[in-house]
């Protein structure tokens, strides 16, 4: 058995800059373990495809422990996205195509449950810039999932392949093509 661990907090804290060490890795760890992710700002639209019949949770924050603020059940509903931290879209508002508001304000949907159009067939990029390499393509008028954004660049989920679109190539319409 390892000696130091055998030692009591007084012991160990007699040994001064150890115990130091030891109280500021912990404070490190509580500060690092609690921080709220990046966000990466966006302005897209996209539309639920959650499979959950009561609706998709719009959250007051990035994760799922976070309080759900609103619930939208229209599956033909607009999600205005303003920025991105992991797997969540930060959502300025939700309306439905008739113009209904149901949701204003701000609040975080899970990425991966709401999706995209492809306008065109468009290649798949790497990262968000034309000059990234291809990972894939999607055809014009194919569904997808949204994985994350920057700017106006989407990465998304089609089939098993994940890349970024471009700005223009997709449509956040639930019932149209956007054309």
């Amino acid at each position: 058995m390892n000696t130091l661990f055998s030692l009591s907090k007084t012991a160990i804290c007699s040994f001064g800059s150890f115990c130091n060490l030891l109280l500021m890795t912990g404070a490190l760890y509580a500060n690092v373990a609690h921080a709220e992710p990046e966000v990466t700002a966006c302005k897209l639209k996209v539309f639920s495809i959650d499979p959950d019949f009561k609706g998709s949770n719009i959250r007051n924050g990035p994760g799922s422990e976070h309080k759900v603020l609103a619930t939208i059940k229209d599956s033909d509903s607009q999600m205005e996205i303003t920025g991105s931290a992991g797997k969540w879209l930060r959502v300025h508002q939700v309306s439905g195509v008739g113009g209904e508001i149901y949701f204003k304000g701000e609040g975080w949907v899970f990425a991966p449950l709401t999706g995209i159009n492809a306008r065109i067939s468009v290649s798949l990029r790497a990262g968000p810039f034309a000059q990234s390499a291809m990972t894939g393509k999607i055809p014009a008028d194919a569904g997808a999932s949204v994985q994350s954004c920057n700017g106006e660049w989407l990465e998304i989920q089609y089939k098993n392949t994940k890349g970024w679109m471009q700005p223009g190539s997709y449509c956040g319409n639930p019932v149209t093509t956007c054309s």
